[in-house]
């Protein structure tokens, strides 16, 4: 058995994240493709681990997570993307009532390359070399904003859960709050990828009486008047950075760039942070 190994990627005010996984083929998930204007992950992993990426998850198509759809079309081969199936093309003409953003309609264009169905990512069938996927997403029938239709995933291996919310807000969290099966999850969670960059709006104290974390991550650019870090650190462990040689209970790519947790097949942990370029 490999190892399962989490990078969140320093794109500023974005999202990209990916998962090598602990299988044979030693596959990689992206889970959303934000850059930075120095910085392209999806470049950056062409040139250093090759172009096959197995599975995209977007947790719903904001800009600043999916500023990179360039790169990705040109760099990389994606076997399968999913997205929220109510987040249509003509979703989203619809929401952007003043015009389509230019990248919102490079992602359009895009998505159209993959049209075949697959099982859900959570499908047993597949060999993710013992890493269980739980998502979930809320419905067009609650919310019409797309940050609350972000989809949530739980990624499971050796006892540690890895929550990745997008950028799902208080009332998004409220509405997954009323199911048991993601209260359950929510217990299980060790490391917190902070909704919405870390800000406020993506703050949801209710979630908290069911989870307490290790570790929350936040993906933010330099300067942030929002942030709510100290709130996050009051509900956290706290983790050991083995390159810092400290206890940290929030990091945050604005101040310690890209952030990697490596975990081997005995649930023994390695986290570091490093930069990007």
């Amino acid at each position: 058995m490999n190892n399962f190994n989490l990078t969140v990627f320093d794109v500023e005010h974005g999202n990209s994240i990916v998962l090598k996984l602990p299988n044979a083929n030693d596959d990689r998930f992206l889970f959303d493709i934000g850059n930075r204007a120095d910085f392209s992950p999806a470049l950056h992993l062409a040139r250093n681990y090759g172009s096959n990426i197995r599975w995209l998850v977007i947790t719903h198509p904001d800009t600043d997570h999916i500023s990179d759809v360039e790169y990705v079309s040109k760099y990389l081969s994606v076997n399968t993307l999913s997205s929220h199936d109510e987040i249509t093309t003509e979703f989203l003409y619809e929401y952007h009532v003043d015009g389509i953003p230019e990248i919102v309609q490079k992602y359009i264009e895009y998505k159209k390359r993959f049209n075949l169905p697959a099982p859900p990512i959570e499908d047993p069938s597949y060999d993710w070399g013992g890493v269980q996927f739980a998502q979930f997403w809320n419905t067009t029938k609650d919310f019409s904003d797309i940050n609350n239709l972000s989809i949530c995933t739980f990624a499971m291996f050796q006892g540690w859960c890895v929550l990745l919310p997008g950028d799902l807000e208080e009332a998004g969290w409220k509405k997954h709050l009323e199911s048991e099966a993601f209260r359950e999850m929510l217990k299980r969670t060790d490391i917190y990828v902070a909704s919405h960059h870390g800000r406020e709006n993506g703050y949801c104290a209710d979630v908290f009486n069911y989870c307490t974390p290790h570790l929350v991550i936040i993906s933010d650019k330099g300067v942030s008047e929002t942030s709510c870090t100290d709130k996050y650190a009051a509900h956290t462990y706290g983790l050991k950075v083995s390159n810092l040689g400290t206890m940290r209970k929030v990091l945050t790519t604005r101040y310690d760039g890209a952030i990697n947790l490596n975990i081997d097949a005995e649930g023994k942990y390695v986290l570091k942070t490093f930069s990007t370029s």
